[in-house]
Protein backbone atom coordinates (compact mmCIF):
# COMPACT_ATOMS: atom_id res chain seq x y z
CA UNK A 1 0.00 0.00 0.00
CA UNK A 2 1.25 3.47 -1.52
CA UNK A 3 1.28 6.30 1.45
CA UNK A 4 1.39 9.72 0.61
CA UNK A 5 2.71 12.48 2.25
CA UNK A 6 1.92 16.22 1.28
CA UNK A 7 0.98 19.45 2.67
CA UNK A 8 -2.80 21.12 2.50
CA UNK A 9 -2.46 25.05 0.59
CA UNK A 10 -2.09 26.36 4.17
CA UNK A 11 0.87 24.18 5.00
CA UNK A 12 -1.01 21.83 7.30
CA UNK A 13 0.61 18.02 6.92
CA UNK A 14 -1.11 15.28 5.45
CA UNK A 15 -0.58 11.58 4.72
CA UNK A 16 -3.24 9.07 2.92
CA UNK A 17 -3.50 6.09 2.10
CA UNK A 18 -5.97 4.28 -0.09
CA UNK A 19 -7.83 1.77 1.53
CA UNK A 20 -10.85 -0.21 0.29
CA UNK A 21 -14.21 0.76 2.04
CA UNK A 22 -15.45 3.55 4.22
CA UNK A 23 -13.50 6.19 4.22
CA UNK A 24 -11.41 7.09 7.77
CA UNK A 25 -9.93 10.57 8.52
CA UNK A 26 -8.11 12.02 11.38
CA UNK A 27 -6.76 15.74 13.00
CA UNK A 28 -4.27 14.85 14.79
CA UNK A 29 -2.04 16.53 17.01
CA UNK A 30 1.41 15.93 18.37
CA UNK A 31 0.74 16.60 22.11
CA UNK A 32 -0.38 14.19 25.03
CA UNK A 33 0.29 13.93 28.59
CA UNK A 34 4.18 13.55 28.72
CA UNK A 35 4.22 17.34 27.00
CA UNK A 36 2.82 18.84 30.41
CA UNK A 37 3.72 20.87 33.06
CA UNK A 38 3.52 18.77 36.27
CA UNK A 39 1.03 21.40 37.63
CA UNK A 40 -0.91 21.57 34.49
CA UNK A 41 -1.24 17.33 34.83
CA UNK A 42 -4.67 16.53 33.11
CA UNK A 43 -4.70 19.70 30.75
CA UNK A 44 -4.52 17.91 26.71
CA UNK A 45 -7.57 15.81 28.64
CA UNK A 46 -9.61 18.90 29.32
CA UNK A 47 -8.60 20.70 26.21
CA UNK A 48 -9.68 17.39 23.75
CA UNK A 49 -13.34 17.21 25.94
CA UNK A 50 -14.19 20.85 25.33
CA UNK A 51 -13.39 20.30 21.87
CA UNK A 52 -16.02 17.54 21.72
CA UNK A 53 -18.72 19.70 24.10
CA UNK A 54 -18.13 22.33 21.47
CA UNK A 55 -18.92 19.88 18.54
CA UNK A 56 -22.07 18.73 19.99
CA UNK A 57 -24.13 17.26 18.25
CA UNK A 58 -21.71 16.19 15.69
CA UNK A 59 -19.37 15.22 18.12
CA UNK A 60 -21.35 11.80 18.76
CA UNK A 61 -19.75 11.14 15.35
CA UNK A 62 -15.96 11.74 16.39
CA UNK A 63 -13.92 9.07 18.37
CA UNK A 64 -10.77 10.22 20.56
CA UNK A 65 -7.65 8.24 19.71
CA UNK A 66 -5.20 9.02 22.19
CA UNK A 67 -1.81 7.69 22.39
CA UNK A 68 1.90 8.71 24.33
CA UNK A 69 2.75 10.68 20.56
CA UNK A 70 -0.56 12.36 19.64
CA UNK A 71 -4.01 12.80 20.51
CA UNK A 72 -6.54 12.41 16.96
CA UNK A 73 -10.14 13.20 16.27
CA UNK A 74 -11.28 10.10 13.86
CA UNK A 75 -14.61 10.67 11.66
CA UNK A 76 -15.51 8.67 9.53
CA UNK A 77 -18.08 8.04 5.98
CA UNK A 78 -17.86 9.05 2.61
CA UNK A 79 -14.82 10.96 0.93
CA UNK A 80 -16.46 14.27 0.71
CA UNK A 81 -18.06 13.81 4.34
CA UNK A 82 -14.92 12.96 6.50
CA UNK A 83 -13.13 16.02 4.89
CA UNK A 84 -16.18 17.97 6.02
CA UNK A 85 -16.38 16.86 9.60
CA UNK A 86 -12.36 17.39 9.92
CA UNK A 87 -12.79 21.06 8.55
CA UNK A 88 -15.73 21.42 11.45
CA UNK A 89 -13.21 20.05 13.96
CA UNK A 90 -10.25 22.25 13.13
CA UNK A 91 -13.06 25.32 13.23
CA UNK A 92 -14.10 24.39 16.40
CA UNK A 93 -10.18 24.27 17.23
CA UNK A 94 -9.87 28.22 15.97
CA UNK A 95 -12.57 29.36 17.89
CA UNK A 96 -11.35 28.00 21.51
CA UNK A 97 -10.64 31.31 22.72
CA UNK A 98 -14.45 31.67 22.16
CA UNK A 99 -15.55 29.83 24.54
CA UNK A 100 -17.69 31.05 26.94
CA UNK A 101 -17.39 30.28 30.79
CA UNK A 102 -20.09 28.13 31.62
CA UNK A 103 -19.59 26.30 28.66
CA UNK A 104 -15.75 25.79 30.05
CA UNK A 105 -17.42 24.69 33.39
CA UNK A 106 -19.71 22.15 32.54
CA UNK A 107 -17.01 20.59 30.68
CA UNK A 108 -14.36 20.83 33.82
CA UNK A 109 -16.88 19.23 35.99
CA UNK A 110 -17.84 16.45 33.35
CA UNK A 111 -14.15 15.66 33.45
CA UNK A 112 -13.92 15.65 36.49
CA UNK A 113 -15.45 12.90 36.84
CA UNK A 114 -14.05 10.93 34.77
CA UNK A 115 -11.84 8.00 35.48
CA UNK A 116 -8.67 9.40 33.27
CA UNK A 117 -8.15 11.94 35.96
CA UNK A 118 -7.75 10.16 38.98
CA UNK A 119 -7.72 11.84 42.69
CA UNK A 120 -4.45 11.24 43.88
CA UNK A 121 -0.70 10.87 42.23
CA UNK A 122 -0.01 7.81 42.76
CA UNK A 123 3.18 6.50 40.82
CA UNK A 124 3.02 3.80 38.15
CA UNK A 125 5.53 1.71 36.65
CA UNK A 126 6.13 4.46 34.13
CA UNK A 127 7.17 6.69 36.84
CA UNK A 128 8.69 4.50 38.88
CA UNK A 129 11.30 3.60 35.55
CA UNK A 130 10.84 7.15 34.60
CA UNK A 131 10.48 9.67 37.30
CA UNK A 132 8.25 12.72 36.68
CA UNK A 133 9.17 13.71 33.19
CA UNK A 134 7.80 12.73 29.61
CA UNK A 135 6.53 9.68 29.48
CA UNK A 136 6.75 8.94 33.09
CA UNK A 137 3.60 11.65 33.78
CA UNK A 138 1.69 9.12 31.74
CA UNK A 139 0.05 7.16 34.86
CA UNK A 140 0.52 10.06 37.15
CA UNK A 141 -3.63 11.25 37.93
CA UNK A 142 -3.93 15.07 37.96
CA UNK A 143 -4.86 17.08 40.85
CA UNK A 144 -4.81 20.14 39.19
CA UNK A 145 -8.11 20.66 37.17
CA UNK A 146 -10.07 22.72 39.94
CA UNK A 147 -7.52 24.92 39.46
CA UNK A 148 -7.77 25.01 35.79
CA UNK A 149 -9.08 27.86 34.16
CA UNK A 150 -10.25 28.94 30.06
CA UNK A 151 -7.23 30.91 29.98
CA UNK A 152 -4.75 28.31 30.97
CA UNK A 153 -6.69 25.93 27.99
CA UNK A 154 -6.69 28.48 25.72
CA UNK A 155 -3.19 28.96 26.47
CA UNK A 156 -2.41 25.29 26.10
CA UNK A 157 -4.42 25.61 22.80
CA UNK A 158 -2.60 27.56 21.20
CA UNK A 159 1.03 26.00 21.87
CA UNK A 160 -0.04 22.82 20.78
CA UNK A 161 -3.56 22.69 18.70
CA UNK A 162 -2.07 24.70 16.03
CA UNK A 163 -0.97 24.01 12.09
CA UNK A 164 2.72 23.61 13.32
CA UNK A 165 1.76 21.03 15.27
CA UNK A 166 -1.26 19.09 13.15
CA UNK A 167 -1.67 16.55 10.43
CA UNK A 168 -4.41 15.30 8.37
CA UNK A 169 -4.45 11.35 7.88
CA UNK A 170 -6.88 9.62 5.53
CA UNK A 171 -7.32 6.36 4.17
CA UNK A 172 -8.44 7.53 0.72
CA UNK A 173 -6.51 10.12 -1.03
CA UNK A 174 -7.18 13.67 -0.30
CA UNK A 175 -7.88 16.15 -3.36
CA UNK A 176 -4.92 18.91 -3.53
CA UNK A 177 -7.69 21.66 -3.14
CA UNK A 178 -8.41 20.27 0.75
CA UNK A 179 -7.41 22.53 3.47
CA UNK A 180 -8.36 23.37 7.44
CA UNK A 181 -8.49 26.30 8.84
CA UNK A 182 -6.12 25.72 12.02
CA UNK A 183 -4.34 28.96 14.29
CA UNK A 184 -0.36 29.33 14.12
CA UNK A 185 1.75 29.66 17.21
CA UNK A 186 2.61 32.83 18.18
CA UNK A 187 5.99 31.66 19.36
CA UNK A 188 7.86 28.79 19.35
CA UNK A 189 7.66 25.97 21.80
CA UNK A 190 10.85 23.48 22.74
CA UNK A 191 9.96 20.22 23.85
CA UNK A 192 11.53 18.42 26.82
CA UNK A 193 13.74 15.93 26.43
CA UNK A 194 13.21 12.42 25.99
CA UNK A 195 13.15 10.66 29.95
CA UNK A 196 16.08 8.12 30.70
CA UNK A 197 15.25 4.96 32.68
CA UNK A 198 16.22 5.08 36.07
CA UNK A 199 16.58 1.17 36.40
CA UNK A 200 19.87 -0.98 34.85
CA UNK A 201 18.89 -4.20 35.99
CA UNK A 202 15.11 -6.59 36.68
CA UNK A 203 13.80 -5.57 39.45
CA UNK A 204 10.26 -5.72 41.86
CA UNK A 205 8.33 -2.58 43.24
CA UNK A 206 4.97 -2.13 44.43
CA UNK A 207 2.86 0.45 43.14
CA UNK A 208 -1.07 1.43 43.24
CA UNK A 209 -2.33 -1.42 41.18
CA UNK A 210 -5.08 -4.03 42.03
CA UNK A 211 -3.26 -6.29 39.77
CA UNK A 212 0.35 -7.65 38.65
CA UNK A 213 2.54 -6.09 36.20
CA UNK A 214 5.11 -6.89 33.94
CA UNK A 215 6.99 -4.00 32.24
CA UNK A 216 9.49 -4.00 29.47
CA UNK A 217 11.48 -2.25 26.96
CA UNK A 218 12.73 -2.78 23.39
CA UNK A 219 12.83 -1.57 20.18
CA UNK A 220 10.14 0.29 18.75
CA UNK A 221 10.10 -1.51 15.16
CA UNK A 222 10.50 -5.17 17.49
CA UNK A 223 8.07 -3.91 20.15
CA UNK A 224 4.99 -3.30 18.25
CA UNK A 225 4.94 -6.82 15.77
CA UNK A 226 6.31 -8.93 19.02
CA UNK A 227 4.04 -7.75 22.30
CA UNK A 228 1.21 -9.43 20.95
CA UNK A 229 2.58 -13.47 20.74
CA UNK A 230 3.81 -12.65 23.86
CA UNK A 231 0.17 -11.35 25.06
CA UNK A 232 -0.98 -14.54 23.46
CA UNK A 233 1.16 -16.60 25.14
CA UNK A 234 0.92 -15.61 28.50
CA UNK A 235 -2.75 -15.64 28.47
CA UNK A 236 -2.72 -19.05 27.39
CA UNK A 237 0.00 -20.52 30.08
CA UNK A 238 -1.14 -18.32 33.39
CA UNK A 239 -4.96 -18.06 32.44
CA UNK A 240 -6.11 -20.77 30.53
CA UNK A 241 -3.52 -24.03 31.90
CA UNK A 242 -3.21 -23.01 34.96
CA UNK A 243 -4.83 -20.33 36.17
CA UNK A 244 -2.90 -17.94 37.78
CA UNK A 245 -4.53 -15.03 36.77
CA UNK A 246 -8.18 -14.23 35.85
CA UNK A 247 -6.88 -11.89 32.12
CA UNK A 248 -4.14 -10.45 31.12
CA UNK A 249 -4.17 -7.44 28.73
CA UNK A 250 -1.83 -4.65 27.28
CA UNK A 251 -2.13 -1.94 25.24
CA UNK A 252 -0.30 -0.88 22.13
CA UNK A 253 3.32 -0.64 22.84
CA UNK A 254 4.20 3.26 24.01
CA UNK A 255 7.06 5.12 22.45
CA UNK A 256 9.90 6.18 25.09
CA UNK A 257 12.66 7.91 22.33
CA UNK A 258 13.43 8.11 18.77
CA UNK A 259 14.08 3.78 18.98
CA UNK A 260 12.14 2.63 22.04
CA UNK A 261 9.34 1.51 23.43
CA UNK A 262 7.66 0.46 26.83
CA UNK A 263 5.21 -2.55 26.78
CA UNK A 264 3.24 -2.91 29.80
CA UNK A 265 1.31 -6.85 30.53
CA UNK A 266 -1.35 -6.24 33.06
CA UNK A 267 -2.67 -9.20 35.14
CA UNK A 268 -5.80 -9.38 36.53
CA UNK A 269 -6.86 -10.79 39.78
CA UNK A 270 -4.08 -12.57 40.95
CA UNK A 271 -2.62 -14.66 44.25
CA UNK A 272 0.07 -12.54 44.96
CA UNK A 273 2.20 -14.91 46.82
CA UNK A 274 1.20 -18.20 44.25
CA UNK A 275 1.52 -16.23 40.95
CA UNK A 276 4.55 -13.72 40.66
CA UNK A 277 7.14 -16.81 40.50
CA UNK A 278 4.91 -18.64 37.93
CA UNK A 279 3.84 -15.57 36.04
CA UNK A 280 7.66 -14.19 35.71
CA UNK A 281 9.09 -17.68 34.87
CA UNK A 282 6.10 -17.83 32.08
CA UNK A 283 8.05 -14.64 30.68
CA UNK A 284 11.59 -16.22 31.25
CA UNK A 285 10.43 -19.51 29.40
CA UNK A 286 9.05 -17.26 26.10
CA UNK A 287 12.90 -15.86 26.38
CA UNK A 288 14.22 -19.63 26.17
CA UNK A 289 11.60 -21.41 23.68
CA UNK A 290 9.71 -18.62 21.93
CA UNK A 291 5.58 -19.19 21.82
CA UNK A 292 3.46 -21.82 20.68
CA UNK A 293 2.58 -21.82 16.62
CA UNK A 294 -1.00 -21.12 17.80
CA UNK A 295 -0.22 -18.00 19.63
CA UNK A 296 1.99 -16.95 16.91
CA UNK A 297 -0.28 -17.39 14.35
CA UNK A 298 -3.34 -15.55 16.06
CA UNK A 299 -0.99 -13.11 16.82
CA UNK A 300 0.19 -12.46 13.02
CA UNK A 301 -3.42 -12.47 11.97
CA UNK A 302 -4.46 -9.61 14.26
CA UNK A 303 -1.39 -7.63 13.10
CA UNK A 304 -1.98 -8.04 9.67
CA UNK A 305 -5.66 -7.15 9.50
CA UNK A 306 -4.62 -3.59 11.29
CA UNK A 307 -2.67 -2.92 7.52
CA UNK A 308 -5.82 -3.62 5.93
CA UNK A 309 -8.71 -2.15 7.70
CA UNK A 310 -9.34 0.93 6.79
CA UNK A 311 -9.98 2.81 10.48
CA UNK A 312 -6.68 0.60 11.79
CA UNK A 313 -4.93 2.12 8.55
CA UNK A 314 -5.91 5.62 9.58
CA UNK A 315 -4.63 5.02 13.42
CA UNK A 316 -1.54 3.81 12.29
CA UNK A 317 -1.07 7.01 9.93
CA UNK A 318 -1.98 9.37 13.34
CA UNK A 319 0.64 7.70 15.64
CA UNK A 320 3.26 7.74 12.84
CA UNK A 321 1.78 11.41 11.73
CA UNK A 322 2.34 12.34 16.21
CA UNK A 323 6.20 10.49 16.41
CA UNK A 324 6.96 12.13 12.98
CA UNK A 325 5.94 15.74 14.20
CA UNK A 326 8.03 14.86 17.43
CA UNK A 327 11.39 14.22 15.17
CA UNK A 328 10.93 10.30 15.47
CA UNK A 329 10.76 8.34 12.16
CA UNK A 330 9.22 4.91 11.78
CA UNK A 331 9.22 1.85 9.55
CA UNK A 332 6.77 2.29 6.76
CA UNK A 333 3.23 0.30 6.84
CA UNK A 334 4.68 -1.43 3.95
CA UNK A 335 8.06 -2.25 5.74
CA UNK A 336 5.73 -3.01 9.32
CA UNK A 337 3.48 -5.50 7.42
CA UNK A 338 6.39 -7.32 5.93
CA UNK A 339 8.07 -7.71 9.13
CA UNK A 340 4.85 -9.19 10.76
CA UNK A 341 4.54 -12.09 7.84
CA UNK A 342 7.76 -12.99 8.84
CA UNK A 343 7.12 -13.45 12.31
CA UNK A 344 8.71 -16.36 13.95
CA UNK A 345 8.89 -17.90 17.46
CA UNK A 346 12.62 -17.61 17.68
CA UNK A 347 11.98 -14.16 16.81
CA UNK A 348 9.47 -13.67 19.41
CA UNK A 349 12.48 -15.36 21.78
CA UNK A 350 15.43 -13.41 21.04
CA UNK A 351 13.79 -9.92 21.49
CA UNK A 352 12.07 -11.35 24.94
CA UNK A 353 15.61 -12.12 26.05
CA UNK A 354 17.24 -8.99 24.86
CA UNK A 355 14.40 -6.82 26.60
CA UNK A 356 14.56 -9.03 30.25
CA UNK A 357 17.11 -6.82 31.51
CA UNK A 358 14.96 -4.15 31.38
CA UNK A 359 12.06 -6.43 33.11
CA UNK A 360 10.11 -4.16 36.07
CA UNK A 361 7.76 -6.37 37.68
CA UNK A 362 5.20 -4.27 39.86
CA UNK A 363 2.89 -5.90 42.46
CA UNK A 364 0.09 -4.29 44.78
CA UNK A 365 1.31 -4.56 48.14
CA UNK A 366 2.12 -2.33 51.42
CA UNK A 367 3.89 -5.02 53.54
CA UNK A 368 7.56 -4.78 53.15
CA UNK A 369 8.59 -8.51 53.58
CA UNK A 370 6.20 -9.70 51.19
CA UNK A 371 7.93 -7.47 48.66
CA UNK A 372 11.84 -8.56 49.63
CA UNK A 373 10.82 -11.85 49.81
CA UNK A 374 9.24 -11.73 45.96
CA UNK A 375 12.49 -10.49 44.59
CA UNK A 376 14.69 -13.21 46.88
CA UNK A 377 12.24 -15.88 44.35
CA UNK A 378 12.52 -14.35 41.43
CA UNK A 379 15.88 -12.57 41.30
CA UNK A 380 14.89 -9.25 40.91
CA UNK A 381 16.18 -6.05 42.29
CA UNK A 382 14.28 -4.94 45.26
CA UNK A 383 12.60 -0.83 44.28
CA UNK A 384 11.03 0.52 47.97
CA UNK A 385 11.75 3.67 47.67
CA UNK A 386 9.40 4.58 44.80
CA UNK A 387 6.52 5.50 47.59
CA UNK A 388 8.27 7.23 50.47
CA UNK A 389 10.18 10.46 49.94
CA UNK A 390 14.02 9.65 50.62
CA UNK A 391 15.12 12.28 53.37
CA UNK A 392 18.68 13.34 53.08
CA UNK A 393 20.47 12.36 56.59
CA UNK A 394 23.59 14.54 55.55
CA UNK A 395 24.15 18.80 56.56
CA UNK A 396 21.01 18.62 58.83
CA UNK A 397 21.27 22.14 60.25
CA UNK A 398 19.68 25.04 58.64
CA UNK A 399 22.35 27.52 57.08
CA UNK A 400 20.44 30.38 57.71
CA UNK A 401 19.34 30.80 60.73
CA UNK A 402 17.72 34.22 61.01
CA UNK A 403 14.41 32.52 58.85
CA UNK A 404 13.74 29.31 60.73
CA UNK A 405 10.42 28.74 62.44
CA UNK A 406 10.45 25.63 64.55
CA UNK A 407 7.23 23.27 64.93
CA UNK A 408 6.86 19.85 67.09
CA UNK A 409 4.61 17.14 66.60
CA UNK A 410 3.60 13.52 68.05
CA UNK A 411 3.95 10.42 66.03
CA UNK A 412 1.48 7.77 65.66
CA UNK A 413 4.39 6.06 68.11
CA UNK A 414 4.48 8.59 70.93
CA UNK A 415 7.43 9.70 69.49
CA UNK A 416 8.11 13.87 69.02
CA UNK A 417 9.65 15.21 65.89
CA UNK A 418 10.48 18.27 65.23
CA UNK A 419 10.67 20.16 61.99
CA UNK A 420 13.00 23.51 61.70
CA UNK A 421 11.33 25.07 58.98
CA UNK A 422 13.24 27.61 56.71
CA UNK A 423 13.63 29.09 53.13
CA UNK A 424 15.98 25.89 52.04
CA UNK A 425 13.77 22.96 53.35
CA UNK A 426 13.14 21.06 56.36
CA UNK A 427 14.80 19.49 58.89
CA UNK A 428 13.59 16.71 61.35
CA UNK A 429 14.93 15.83 64.12
CA UNK A 430 13.48 13.11 66.52
CA UNK A 431 14.92 9.71 68.78
CA UNK A 432 15.52 8.08 65.49
CA UNK A 433 18.13 10.45 64.24
CA UNK A 434 17.88 13.77 61.68
CA UNK A 435 16.78 14.13 58.40
CA UNK A 436 15.82 17.06 56.10
CA UNK A 437 14.13 18.04 52.76
CA UNK A 438 15.45 20.46 50.44
CA UNK A 439 12.94 22.10 48.23
CA UNK A 440 15.26 22.34 45.71
CA UNK A 441 14.84 18.21 45.50
CA UNK A 442 10.98 18.65 45.38
CA UNK A 443 9.24 19.07 41.59
CA UNK A 444 5.65 19.49 43.37
CA UNK A 445 3.85 20.33 46.63
CA UNK A 446 0.42 19.62 46.90
CA UNK A 447 -1.31 22.79 48.56
CA UNK A 448 -5.01 20.42 50.19
CA UNK A 449 -4.94 22.45 53.03
CA UNK A 450 -6.34 22.40 56.13
CA UNK A 451 -5.72 18.90 55.74
CA UNK A 452 -2.70 18.07 53.98
CA UNK A 453 -0.09 19.28 52.44
CA UNK A 454 2.27 16.53 50.32
CA UNK A 455 5.66 16.94 48.81
CA UNK A 456 6.52 14.89 45.22
CA UNK A 457 10.19 14.97 44.15
CA UNK A 458 11.01 13.93 40.49
CA UNK A 459 11.17 10.14 41.25
CA UNK A 460 7.49 10.82 41.79
CA UNK A 461 8.65 10.30 45.67
CA UNK A 462 5.58 11.72 47.88
CA UNK A 463 5.72 13.00 51.82
CA UNK A 464 2.91 13.27 53.41
CA UNK A 465 2.14 16.12 56.44
CA UNK A 466 -1.23 15.84 56.90
CA UNK A 467 -3.15 17.83 60.29
CA UNK A 468 -3.30 14.16 61.90
CA UNK A 469 0.34 14.71 62.83
CA UNK A 470 1.08 18.73 62.05
CA UNK A 471 -1.56 21.64 63.33
CA UNK A 472 -2.24 23.94 60.82
CA UNK A 473 0.05 27.24 61.65
CA UNK A 474 2.85 24.52 60.24
CA UNK A 475 0.99 23.80 57.25
CA UNK A 476 0.54 27.29 56.19
CA UNK A 477 4.06 28.48 57.29
CA UNK A 478 5.36 25.49 54.83
CA UNK A 479 2.97 26.85 51.77
CA UNK A 480 4.46 30.22 53.03
CA UNK A 481 7.65 29.16 52.80
CA UNK A 482 7.90 26.78 49.52
CA UNK A 483 8.88 28.39 46.12
CA UNK A 484 5.69 29.65 44.59
CA UNK A 485 6.60 28.04 41.27
CA UNK A 486 6.31 24.69 42.72
CA UNK A 487 2.83 24.80 44.51
CA UNK A 488 -0.20 23.06 43.34
CA UNK A 489 -3.86 23.83 44.91
CA UNK A 490 -5.94 20.56 45.24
Amino acid sequence: MQIVTSRTPSGVLTCTGEVPGRTYGSLVFAVSNRDEPLPWRGITVLTRALILDLLYPQAFEVEIVAGSEQVAFQVSGTPIQVQERLKEIADVVSDLSQTTVDAFAKTKERVSRSSSIGPTLEPGVLSVRYGLADIGLEDIASRALEAMTLETVTTWAAEWFVAENADVTMSKPLPASFDVNLPGRHSAVTRGSFAVSALDRPTLTSVGYDSLVLSLVMPSATADVVYLPVLHELYDSTVMRHGFAENVSAARPMRVDASQSHLKFRFHKVDRAKSVERIVTALRKIARAGVAAESLSLAVERLRTRYEEPASVDVRLGRQSGAALRGITDAGLAEELQTVLQLSSNDVASAVENALPTLLVSVDSQRPDIVQTLARKNRLELDLNHRDLVRSTTGTTPARLNDVMTFTTDSIAGEGETVALSSEGLFFTSARGNTKIDFADIRLIGDDRPWSVVLIDQGGRTETLSQENWDIDFLDALIDAAPRDRIEVW
